[in-house]
């Protein structure tokens, strides 16, 4: 009998044809503008596609790279993250409060990550909306878990949920690789 695999591997050539039809995407709704401010949630694991989609964005600001700050986001099954500025961790909430207050104003914001991870960016968005308007932020995604709570704006695909996405640049053995 064959044991099941329980991953879904990302190869570069895959991650690279759905960051461009993210791009897309995101390009045929108009709704990006010289002030944006494009978000790298999950800097661990998202930075490759939020940097590639900028570039690849900055057409519609003149060529030049949109202004890009990082998030932390906890892996899905936990709660704190490092804050580099006070050198410690700190429990989601106070850090994502505190970082908004710190980053976001009148403009609009592009949020990035690789996969979704449904409790933290419903708590990003609802966070976000004591802030701004909804029609200045915006998020997306290369996968989404096909039962995600979480829809983003913009997305390439989704995948089985019973299955794990692994990124052809990941240490598997890593546990925190490991996006669920």
């Amino acid at each position: 009998m064959k044991k099941e695999n329980n991953f879904i591997e990302v190869s570069v050539e895959k991650e690279w044809i759905a960051t461009i039809n993210l791009s897309n995407k995101i390009r045929l709704d108009k709704w990006m503008n010289p002030s944006t401010i494009v978000v790298n949630c999950f800097p661990e694991y998202s930075s490759r596609l939020t940097q590639t989609l900028n570039h690849l964005l900055s057409p519609l600001n003149k060529n030049s790279l949109f202004e890009q700050i990082d998030l932390a986001i906890p892996a899905p099954s936990y709660t704190q993250v490092w804050n580099p500025l006070s050198k410690a961790y700190e429990g989601f909430d106070t850090y994502l409060k505190n970082w908004i207050n710190d980053n976001v104003f009148s403009c609009n914001f592009l949020f990035v990550t690789n996969a979704v991870a449904p409790k933290h960016l419903n708590k990003i968005k609802l966070s976000m909306r004591n802030k701004l308007d909804n029609e200045h932020f915006r998020f997306c995604a290369l996968y989404v878990p096909d039962d995600s709570t979480f829809l983003p704006d913009y997305y390439e695909d989704t995948y089985n949920s019973n299955k794990t996405l692994v990124f052809e640049w990941e240490n598997i053995l890593n546990p925190l690789s490991i996006i669920t």
